[in-house]
């Protein structure tokens, strides 16, 4: 299929220097917001397509006590309910093209499934703050599709740091990408009635791995080129901890419980193994800024 690429703002994604800084960024574990991301002919139809959607769209609330979070927004998760555009763009998000150019600007594995949604935070809408660290998730992006917004009608995009909460208001063809870990907290803030009949619109979801989980059989794959061994890929350098998703999270404890219980032998492996997992579940937030691209 289709590369994302072809549908991209050439004046921003065939510079050099432009690529160079979004990589280096998103590697760094910063997200990204980029101004006129999509050509504008693309981003036009599409908000067109959404804003005639209104049918299609259904109510998501969700709230979840262990973690205090909670949601209030409409979305279109339905596949029976995408317009032919959206199942257009479903597929260029899905191309395998797309997935190497969003594995080559970050550095993460984004071979897997992804599922572009569209989402409309009526008044009230909102999320409190989460990292989106989930399943195999690697690479989140939020293409924002809101036109004559005002900064008091809230629904910004906020990021949660130590030392700052730079935030991105709802505007129109901006594309926000950023490498998905267990610090990636953030949050959209309550939609006010005044914005009233004006739409925030997006399109979101995220590039995923291709379904990798730790293993101690000996024909594992590969999690990083040129390393037989994972483990030892990551305890070259800790930093590349957060490349593991949450399900690879999880398998990680679930090793680590067999190692403890006796049920795996080798005892070099299993002080490995944890070590790593001990490192993934300390440390600090892992970036307090937003680096931004614009013409």
């Amino acid at each position: 299929g289709d590369s994302i690429t072809s549908f991209l703002n050439p004046n921003l994604f065939q510079d050099p220097e432009t690529i160079h800084n979004i990589k280096q960024q998103l590697r760094a574990g910063k997200p990204v917001m980029i101004h006129n991301a999509f050509q504008p002919e693309y981003a036009e139809a599409m908000y067109q397509d959404l804003s005639s959607a209104e049918d299609a769209f259904e109510l998501h609330a969700y709230a979840y006590e262990q973690d205090d979070f909670s949601c209030y927004h409409y979305n279109i998760y339905d596949l029976q309910k995408y317009t032919p555009l959206m199942n257009a763009t479903l597929e260029l998000f899905n191309s395998t093209a797309s997935k190497e150019f969003a594995s080559e600007l970050s550095g993460r594995r984004c071979g897997g499934q992804t599922w572009p949604a569209a989402s409309w935070y009526k008044p009230g809408s909102h999320s409190l703050p989460h990292s989106d660290w989930a399943d195999q998730r690697t690479v989140a992006y939020v293409w924002h599709l809101t036109k004559d917004w005002k900064h008091g009608w809230g629904g910004h995009l906020y990021w949660m740091s130590e030392t700052s909460f730079p935030f991105v208001p709802p505007s129109f063809n901006t594309l926000v990408l950023f490498s998905v870990n267990t610090r990636t907290q953030h949050m959209v803030t309550s939609v006010n009635h005044l914005a009233g009949g004006v739409k925030r619109l997006t399109i979101n979801g995220w590039w995923e791995d291709n379904g990798w989980l730790p293993s101690f059989e000996d024909d594992v794959a590969q999690f990083a080129e040129g390393y037989d061994d994972w483990l030892d890929y990551f305890l070259e350098d800790s930093v590349r901890l957060l490349e593991l998703t949450a399900d690879q999270s999880f398998r990680l404890g679930q090793l680590q419980a067999e190692c403890t219980a006796g049920g795996y032998e080798d005892e070099i492996r299993c002080n490995k193994l944890r070590y790593v997992y001990e490192t993934l579940h300390e440390g600090s937030y892992w970036y307090n800024e937003i680096h931004y691209v614009e013409l």
